[in-house]
Protein backbone atom coordinates (compact mmCIF):
# COMPACT_ATOMS: atom_id res chain seq x y z
CA UNK A 1 0.00 0.00 0.00
CA UNK A 2 2.78 2.53 0.30
CA UNK A 3 4.21 2.03 -2.23
CA UNK A 4 0.76 2.55 -4.19
CA UNK A 5 -0.23 5.80 -2.45
CA UNK A 6 3.33 7.14 -2.36
CA UNK A 7 3.91 6.69 -5.67
CA UNK A 8 4.89 10.55 -6.62
CA UNK A 9 3.38 10.36 -10.08
CA UNK A 10 -0.26 9.79 -9.03
CA UNK A 11 0.35 13.03 -6.68
CA UNK A 12 2.22 15.07 -9.00
CA UNK A 13 0.65 14.40 -12.23
CA UNK A 14 -3.28 14.33 -10.63
CA UNK A 15 -4.49 13.31 -15.13
CA UNK A 16 -2.23 10.29 -15.33
CA UNK A 17 -4.98 7.73 -16.14
CA UNK A 18 -5.09 4.72 -13.88
CA UNK A 19 -3.59 2.45 -16.03
CA UNK A 20 -0.42 4.32 -16.33
CA UNK A 21 -0.37 4.60 -12.46
CA UNK A 22 -1.18 0.60 -12.11
CA UNK A 23 1.87 -0.16 -15.23
CA UNK A 24 4.35 1.86 -12.31
CA UNK A 25 2.80 0.54 -9.34
CA UNK A 26 3.32 -2.76 -11.14
CA UNK A 27 7.01 -2.28 -11.79
CA UNK A 28 7.66 -1.14 -8.55
CA UNK A 29 7.26 -3.87 -6.79
CA UNK A 30 7.97 -6.72 -8.89
CA UNK A 31 10.17 -9.42 -8.19
CA UNK A 32 12.74 -7.74 -10.34
CA UNK A 33 13.08 -4.34 -8.67
CA UNK A 34 12.59 -5.76 -5.46
CA UNK A 35 15.84 -8.27 -6.26
CA UNK A 36 17.36 -5.18 -7.63
CA UNK A 37 17.07 -3.01 -4.62
CA UNK A 38 18.27 -5.78 -2.05
CA UNK A 39 21.38 -6.40 -4.30
CA UNK A 40 22.32 -2.43 -4.34
CA UNK A 41 21.85 -2.59 -0.55
CA UNK A 42 23.49 -5.59 -0.28
CA UNK A 43 21.03 -7.04 1.90
CA UNK A 44 21.80 -10.43 0.49
CA UNK A 45 24.98 -10.34 2.40
CA UNK A 46 23.20 -10.67 5.50
CA UNK A 47 20.31 -13.45 5.10
CA UNK A 48 21.13 -17.18 6.50
CA UNK A 49 20.17 -19.99 4.35
CA UNK A 50 22.64 -22.49 6.40
CA UNK A 51 23.40 -23.15 10.17
CA UNK A 52 25.78 -20.83 11.56
CA UNK A 53 29.66 -21.45 11.04
CA UNK A 54 32.49 -19.48 12.72
CA UNK A 55 35.20 -20.10 10.51
CA UNK A 56 33.12 -19.21 7.60
CA UNK A 57 32.02 -16.09 9.33
CA UNK A 58 35.58 -15.51 9.46
CA UNK A 59 36.34 -15.64 5.73
CA UNK A 60 33.46 -13.29 4.88
CA UNK A 61 34.88 -10.91 7.29
CA UNK A 62 38.36 -11.18 5.50
CA UNK A 63 36.47 -10.81 2.18
CA UNK A 64 37.42 -14.62 0.84
CA UNK A 65 33.52 -15.91 0.47
CA UNK A 66 32.70 -17.28 -2.42
CA UNK A 67 29.61 -15.53 -4.44
CA UNK A 68 26.61 -17.33 -2.91
CA UNK A 69 23.82 -18.16 -5.73
CA UNK A 70 20.55 -17.34 -4.39
CA UNK A 71 16.88 -17.27 -5.71
CA UNK A 72 15.50 -13.92 -6.72
CA UNK A 73 12.06 -15.28 -4.24
CA UNK A 74 14.33 -15.30 -1.66
CA UNK A 75 15.61 -11.96 -1.88
CA UNK A 76 11.93 -10.52 -3.13
CA UNK A 77 10.21 -12.03 0.15
CA UNK A 78 13.16 -10.85 2.37
CA UNK A 79 12.82 -7.27 1.02
CA UNK A 80 8.95 -8.05 1.86
CA UNK A 81 9.59 -9.40 5.53
CA UNK A 82 11.43 -6.41 6.39
CA UNK A 83 9.12 -3.81 5.05
CA UNK A 84 6.11 -5.85 7.04
CA UNK A 85 8.54 -5.70 10.21
CA UNK A 86 8.47 -1.82 9.52
CA UNK A 87 4.73 -2.25 9.80
CA UNK A 88 4.47 -4.41 12.82
CA UNK A 89 7.18 -2.63 14.92
CA UNK A 90 6.19 1.13 14.17
CA UNK A 91 2.86 0.89 12.12
CA UNK A 92 2.52 2.21 8.04
CA UNK A 93 4.80 5.36 8.58
CA UNK A 94 7.60 2.90 9.97
CA UNK A 95 7.17 0.78 7.12
CA UNK A 96 7.23 3.67 4.44
CA UNK A 97 10.35 4.51 5.75
CA UNK A 98 11.83 1.39 5.20
CA UNK A 99 10.34 0.99 1.64
CA UNK A 100 11.94 4.47 1.02
CA UNK A 101 15.23 2.86 2.58
CA UNK A 102 15.47 0.29 0.21
CA UNK A 103 13.90 2.44 -3.06
CA UNK A 104 16.65 5.54 -2.36
CA UNK A 105 14.77 7.86 -4.90
CA UNK A 106 12.20 6.57 -5.88
CA UNK A 107 9.71 7.58 -3.13
CA UNK A 108 9.59 11.19 -2.48
CA UNK A 109 7.00 11.29 0.06
CA UNK A 110 7.86 12.75 3.53
CA UNK A 111 4.80 10.26 5.00
CA UNK A 112 1.37 8.96 3.79
CA UNK A 113 -0.25 11.67 5.33
CA UNK A 114 1.46 14.46 3.16
CA UNK A 115 0.56 12.17 -0.15
CA UNK A 116 -3.13 11.81 0.82
CA UNK A 117 -3.76 15.68 1.62
CA UNK A 118 -2.27 15.95 -1.49
CA UNK A 119 -4.68 13.57 -3.34
CA UNK A 120 -7.63 15.56 -0.88
CA UNK A 121 -6.99 19.20 -1.74
CA UNK A 122 -7.23 17.90 -5.80
CA UNK A 123 -10.83 16.63 -5.08
CA UNK A 124 -13.66 19.75 -5.63
CA UNK A 125 -14.66 21.58 -2.81
CA UNK A 126 -17.86 22.88 -4.08
CA UNK A 127 -20.01 20.03 -5.42
CA UNK A 128 -23.17 19.24 -4.33
CA UNK A 129 -23.53 15.88 -3.63
CA UNK A 130 -26.60 14.14 -5.37
CA UNK A 131 -29.72 13.09 -2.93
CA UNK A 132 -29.79 9.88 -3.19
CA UNK A 133 -25.97 9.51 -3.11
CA UNK A 134 -26.83 9.93 0.97
CA UNK A 135 -27.99 6.15 0.89
CA UNK A 136 -24.40 5.16 -0.04
CA UNK A 137 -23.17 6.92 3.24
CA UNK A 138 -25.57 5.27 4.90
CA UNK A 139 -24.24 2.09 2.99
CA UNK A 140 -20.57 3.22 4.17
CA UNK A 141 -21.48 4.08 7.49
CA UNK A 142 -19.33 7.17 6.87
CA UNK A 143 -20.32 10.78 5.98
CA UNK A 144 -17.97 12.87 3.54
CA UNK A 145 -16.70 16.02 3.99
CA UNK A 146 -15.81 16.05 0.28
CA UNK A 147 -18.77 15.38 -1.72
CA UNK A 148 -17.04 14.75 -4.75
CA UNK A 149 -14.95 12.38 -3.53
CA UNK A 150 -17.81 10.18 -3.35
CA UNK A 151 -19.15 11.18 -6.82
CA UNK A 152 -16.36 10.65 -8.47
CA UNK A 153 -16.10 7.41 -6.90
CA UNK A 154 -19.02 6.27 -8.37
CA UNK A 155 -18.78 7.75 -12.00
CA UNK A 156 -18.07 5.57 -14.29
CA UNK A 157 -15.61 7.00 -17.59
CA UNK A 158 -18.44 6.54 -20.21
CA UNK A 159 -20.48 9.50 -17.66
CA UNK A 160 -17.81 12.11 -18.16
CA UNK A 161 -18.64 14.80 -20.80
CA UNK A 162 -17.88 13.74 -24.03
CA UNK A 163 -15.90 17.18 -25.00
CA UNK A 164 -13.16 16.58 -22.61
CA UNK A 165 -9.96 14.79 -22.98
CA UNK A 166 -9.02 11.26 -22.38
CA UNK A 167 -6.74 12.39 -19.61
CA UNK A 168 -9.06 14.89 -17.70
CA UNK A 169 -11.77 11.95 -17.86
CA UNK A 170 -9.19 9.49 -16.28
CA UNK A 171 -8.99 11.79 -12.97
CA UNK A 172 -13.13 12.78 -13.40
CA UNK A 173 -13.72 8.63 -13.00
CA UNK A 174 -12.90 5.92 -10.38
CA UNK A 175 -10.10 4.99 -11.99
CA UNK A 176 -8.14 5.86 -10.19
CA UNK A 177 -9.72 5.64 -6.55
CA UNK A 178 -10.09 1.95 -7.37
CA UNK A 179 -6.30 1.79 -7.81
CA UNK A 180 -5.77 3.38 -4.25
CA UNK A 181 -9.06 1.60 -2.63
CA UNK A 182 -7.40 -1.79 -4.27
CA UNK A 183 -3.98 -1.37 -2.42
CA UNK A 184 -6.12 -0.06 1.37
CA UNK A 185 -8.57 -3.25 1.30
CA UNK A 186 -4.95 -5.75 0.69
CA UNK A 187 -3.36 -3.60 2.99
CA UNK A 188 -6.47 -3.79 5.73
CA UNK A 189 -6.87 -8.11 4.82
CA UNK A 190 -3.27 -8.59 4.91
CA UNK A 191 -3.37 -6.81 8.47
CA UNK A 192 -6.69 -8.87 9.40
CA UNK A 193 -5.51 -12.18 8.52
CA UNK A 194 -2.62 -12.09 10.15
CA UNK A 195 -4.29 -10.94 13.37
CA UNK A 196 -7.12 -13.66 12.97
CA UNK A 197 -4.73 -16.78 12.14
CA UNK A 198 -3.44 -18.57 15.25
CA UNK A 199 0.02 -18.33 15.68
CA UNK A 200 0.61 -22.16 14.55
CA UNK A 201 -0.91 -21.43 11.58
CA UNK A 202 0.87 -18.07 10.43
CA UNK A 203 2.32 -19.52 7.17
CA UNK A 204 2.42 -17.47 4.01
CA UNK A 205 0.41 -20.33 2.21
CA UNK A 206 -2.58 -20.06 4.45
CA UNK A 207 -2.28 -16.34 4.84
CA UNK A 208 -2.04 -15.99 1.04
CA UNK A 209 -4.96 -18.58 0.86
CA UNK A 210 -6.85 -16.53 2.75
CA UNK A 211 -6.20 -13.06 1.56
CA UNK A 212 -6.70 -14.21 -2.49
CA UNK A 213 -10.38 -15.65 -1.32
CA UNK A 214 -11.28 -12.17 -0.51
CA UNK A 215 -9.12 -9.63 -2.45
CA UNK A 216 -10.68 -11.14 -5.94
CA UNK A 217 -12.82 -9.26 -8.53
CA UNK A 218 -15.49 -12.21 -8.47
CA UNK A 219 -15.54 -11.58 -4.67
CA UNK A 220 -15.48 -7.90 -4.54
CA UNK A 221 -18.05 -7.78 -7.18
CA UNK A 222 -20.34 -9.97 -5.60
CA UNK A 223 -20.26 -7.54 -2.91
CA UNK A 224 -20.80 -4.60 -4.64
CA UNK A 225 -24.61 -6.49 -5.58
CA UNK A 226 -25.27 -7.83 -2.13
CA UNK A 227 -24.48 -4.50 0.09
CA UNK A 228 -27.72 -2.53 0.01
CA UNK A 229 -29.34 0.15 2.10
CA UNK A 230 -32.93 -0.43 2.60
CA UNK A 231 -36.26 2.54 2.53
CA UNK A 232 -39.35 1.75 3.74
CA UNK A 233 -42.09 2.83 1.29
CA UNK A 234 -45.75 3.46 2.23
CA UNK A 235 -48.41 1.91 -0.85
CA UNK A 236 -51.77 3.56 -0.60
CA UNK A 237 -55.01 1.76 -1.90
CA UNK A 238 -58.02 1.76 -1.61
CA UNK A 239 -61.09 4.58 -1.38
CA UNK A 240 -58.84 7.61 -0.60
CA UNK A 241 -55.54 5.73 0.47
CA UNK A 242 -57.40 5.02 3.73
CA UNK A 243 -55.31 1.89 3.09
CA UNK A 244 -51.67 1.40 3.58
CA UNK A 245 -49.21 -1.06 3.48
CA UNK A 246 -45.44 -0.94 3.80
CA UNK A 247 -42.75 -2.29 2.01
CA UNK A 248 -39.12 -2.17 1.76
CA UNK A 249 -36.95 -1.31 -1.33
CA UNK A 250 -33.35 -2.63 -1.43
CA UNK A 251 -30.60 -0.56 -3.15
CA UNK A 252 -27.84 -2.18 -3.59
CA UNK A 253 -24.35 -0.38 -3.94
CA UNK A 254 -24.02 -0.80 -7.85
CA UNK A 255 -27.04 0.51 -8.56
CA UNK A 256 -25.74 4.33 -7.71
CA UNK A 257 -22.89 4.43 -10.12
CA UNK A 258 -23.10 6.93 -12.71
CA UNK A 259 -22.58 6.40 -16.41
CA UNK A 260 -23.73 6.55 -19.91
CA UNK A 261 -23.14 3.54 -21.65
CA UNK A 262 -25.86 1.16 -23.76
CA UNK A 263 -23.20 -1.58 -23.75
CA UNK A 264 -22.67 -1.07 -19.59
CA UNK A 265 -26.53 -0.86 -19.18
CA UNK A 266 -26.76 -4.62 -21.08
CA UNK A 267 -24.19 -5.78 -19.30
CA UNK A 268 -25.58 -4.75 -15.89
CA UNK A 269 -28.86 -6.67 -16.79
CA UNK A 270 -27.14 -9.84 -17.69
CA UNK A 271 -25.34 -9.55 -14.54
CA UNK A 272 -28.55 -8.88 -12.46
CA UNK A 273 -30.38 -11.50 -13.65
CA UNK A 274 -27.52 -14.14 -12.88
CA UNK A 275 -27.50 -12.45 -9.28
CA UNK A 276 -31.17 -12.77 -9.07
CA UNK A 277 -30.81 -16.49 -9.57
CA UNK A 278 -27.43 -17.07 -7.84
CA UNK A 279 -27.71 -14.83 -5.01
CA UNK A 280 -29.76 -17.51 -2.08
CA UNK A 281 -26.73 -19.97 -3.30
CA UNK A 282 -23.75 -17.63 -2.67
CA UNK A 283 -25.35 -16.05 0.30
CA UNK A 284 -25.87 -19.75 2.23
CA UNK A 285 -22.02 -20.78 0.90
CA UNK A 286 -20.82 -18.17 2.72
CA UNK A 287 -22.61 -18.02 5.95
CA UNK A 288 -22.22 -21.86 6.47
CA UNK A 289 -20.34 -23.95 3.56
CA UNK A 290 -16.95 -25.52 4.68
CA UNK A 291 -15.49 -24.72 0.89
CA UNK A 292 -15.06 -21.19 -0.74
CA UNK A 293 -17.95 -20.44 -3.52
CA UNK A 294 -15.56 -20.64 -6.38
CA UNK A 295 -17.91 -22.07 -8.65
CA UNK A 296 -20.79 -19.80 -7.46
CA UNK A 297 -18.84 -16.74 -7.90
CA UNK A 298 -17.41 -17.79 -11.36
CA UNK A 299 -21.00 -18.53 -12.69
CA UNK A 300 -21.99 -14.83 -11.56
CA UNK A 301 -19.16 -13.61 -13.87
CA UNK A 302 -19.42 -9.66 -12.08
CA UNK A 303 -18.29 -7.48 -14.55
CA UNK A 304 -15.12 -5.94 -13.49
CA UNK A 305 -16.37 -2.45 -13.14
CA UNK A 306 -18.58 -4.37 -9.99
CA UNK A 307 -15.43 -4.69 -8.37
CA UNK A 308 -14.35 -1.52 -9.38
CA UNK A 309 -16.83 0.26 -7.46
CA UNK A 310 -15.73 -1.64 -3.74
CA UNK A 311 -12.18 -0.71 -4.47
CA UNK A 312 -12.84 2.67 -5.12
CA UNK A 313 -15.26 3.66 -2.43
CA UNK A 314 -13.11 2.52 -0.33
CA UNK A 315 -10.66 4.68 -1.75
CA UNK A 316 -12.45 7.71 -1.45
CA UNK A 317 -13.25 6.81 2.23
CA UNK A 318 -9.70 7.12 2.66
CA UNK A 319 -8.94 10.03 1.02
CA UNK A 320 -11.50 12.06 2.65
CA UNK A 321 -11.03 10.79 5.90
CA UNK A 322 -7.74 9.48 6.37
CA UNK A 323 -8.36 6.95 8.44
CA UNK A 324 -7.64 3.30 7.93
CA UNK A 325 -9.47 2.34 10.56
CA UNK A 326 -12.55 4.04 8.96
CA UNK A 327 -11.82 1.82 5.94
CA UNK A 328 -11.51 -1.69 8.01
CA UNK A 329 -15.54 -0.32 9.56
CA UNK A 330 -16.57 0.30 5.44
CA UNK A 331 -15.59 -3.41 4.69
CA UNK A 332 -16.80 -4.48 8.10
CA UNK A 333 -20.42 -3.34 7.18
CA UNK A 334 -20.01 -5.13 3.87
CA UNK A 335 -19.38 -8.45 5.26
CA UNK A 336 -15.85 -8.83 3.79
CA UNK A 337 -14.18 -8.51 7.35
CA UNK A 338 -17.06 -11.18 8.83
CA UNK A 339 -16.41 -13.54 6.18
CA UNK A 340 -12.49 -13.73 6.82
CA UNK A 341 -12.93 -14.17 10.73
CA UNK A 342 -15.37 -17.17 9.63
CA UNK A 343 -13.28 -18.65 7.00
CA UNK A 344 -10.18 -18.95 10.00
CA UNK A 345 -12.17 -19.77 12.82
CA UNK A 346 -14.02 -22.17 10.77
CA UNK A 347 -11.31 -23.72 8.43
CA UNK A 348 -12.67 -23.08 5.41
CA UNK A 349 -11.18 -24.63 2.36
CA UNK A 350 -9.94 -21.13 0.29
CA UNK A 351 -8.03 -23.48 -2.60
CA UNK A 352 -8.82 -22.92 -5.75
CA UNK A 353 -10.20 -25.89 -7.38
CA UNK A 354 -7.46 -25.82 -10.15
CA UNK A 355 -4.94 -25.93 -7.47
CA UNK A 356 -6.18 -28.34 -6.02
CA UNK A 357 -6.25 -30.33 -9.14
CA UNK A 358 -2.55 -29.14 -9.71
CA UNK A 359 -1.45 -30.43 -6.58
CA UNK A 360 -2.98 -33.78 -7.05
CA UNK A 361 -1.37 -33.96 -10.58
CA UNK A 362 1.82 -34.41 -8.34
CA UNK A 363 4.30 -32.79 -10.66
CA UNK A 364 2.47 -33.58 -14.11
CA UNK A 365 1.64 -31.08 -16.94
CA UNK A 366 -2.38 -30.36 -16.50
CA UNK A 367 -3.84 -28.75 -19.39
CA UNK A 368 -7.58 -27.25 -20.66
CA UNK A 369 -8.76 -27.47 -23.48
CA UNK A 370 -12.27 -25.68 -24.48
CA UNK A 371 -14.31 -26.27 -27.45
CA UNK A 372 -17.25 -24.59 -28.33
CA UNK A 373 -20.53 -25.75 -30.59
CA UNK A 374 -23.27 -23.90 -32.09
CA UNK A 375 -25.37 -25.39 -28.90
CA UNK A 376 -22.74 -26.17 -26.75
CA UNK A 377 -19.35 -25.88 -24.89
CA UNK A 378 -17.12 -29.07 -23.77
CA UNK A 379 -14.32 -28.80 -21.60
CA UNK A 380 -11.38 -30.91 -20.72
CA UNK A 381 -8.87 -31.57 -18.66
CA UNK A 382 -5.76 -33.26 -19.37
CA UNK A 383 -3.21 -34.83 -16.32
CA UNK A 384 0.08 -35.99 -18.17
CA UNK A 385 -0.98 -37.70 -21.27
CA UNK A 386 -4.74 -39.38 -20.34
CA UNK A 387 -7.75 -37.34 -19.96
CA UNK A 388 -9.07 -36.64 -16.64
CA UNK A 389 -12.32 -35.22 -17.05
CA UNK A 390 -14.22 -33.97 -19.48
CA UNK A 391 -17.59 -31.84 -18.99
CA UNK A 392 -20.49 -30.63 -21.88
CA UNK A 393 -22.36 -27.56 -20.65
CA UNK A 394 -24.23 -24.66 -22.23
CA UNK A 395 -22.47 -22.35 -24.97
CA UNK A 396 -22.39 -19.17 -23.10
CA UNK A 397 -20.44 -20.63 -19.98
CA UNK A 398 -17.52 -18.67 -19.34
CA UNK A 399 -13.92 -19.84 -19.75
CA UNK A 400 -13.36 -19.77 -16.24
CA UNK A 401 -16.39 -21.41 -14.62
CA UNK A 402 -15.60 -24.55 -17.61
CA UNK A 403 -12.10 -24.62 -16.23
CA UNK A 404 -13.53 -25.22 -12.41
CA UNK A 405 -16.45 -27.49 -12.83
CA UNK A 406 -13.78 -29.53 -14.82
CA UNK A 407 -11.29 -29.37 -12.61
CA UNK A 408 -13.48 -30.56 -9.78
CA UNK A 409 -15.29 -33.27 -11.82
CA UNK A 410 -11.34 -34.32 -12.40
CA UNK A 411 -10.92 -33.71 -8.14
CA UNK A 412 -14.09 -36.46 -7.64
CA UNK A 413 -12.20 -38.76 -9.58
CA UNK A 414 -8.64 -38.80 -8.15
CA UNK A 415 -9.96 -38.84 -4.86
CA UNK A 416 -12.72 -41.16 -4.90
CA UNK A 417 -11.73 -44.54 -3.12
CA UNK A 418 -11.42 -46.89 -6.47
CA UNK A 419 -8.73 -44.02 -7.36
CA UNK A 420 -6.54 -44.98 -4.22
CA UNK A 421 -6.53 -48.50 -5.08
Amino acid sequence: MSLALANPNSVKDPLWPERYLGSDRARLISNTSICQAALERKIDHFILTELFDADRAARLNNGKSLRRQMARRTLAHTVKALIGAGKQSGGYETSLASTKSLFPGMIDLPSIEVGRLQLFDLAPCDMTLPSDFAMVEKLAGYTFCKKGLLVEALTHASDVASDRSAAQNAHDCYDRLALLGNAIIETIVSDAVYEVTPEEDRTAGIMTLHRTALVNRHYLGYLAMSCHVSQTRVMESGYGGLAQRKYNVEFPLWRFLRYCSQHLDAEMSAVEARFTELRDAIAKSIESASAYPWQLLAQLRANDFLADIVESLVGATFLDSGSMDICKGVLERMGLLPYLRRIVQDKVDVVHPKDRLQILAAGRPVRYQVSREPQSATCTVHVGDGIAAKMEGSVDVSEEEAHIRVALAAIEAFTKPSASK
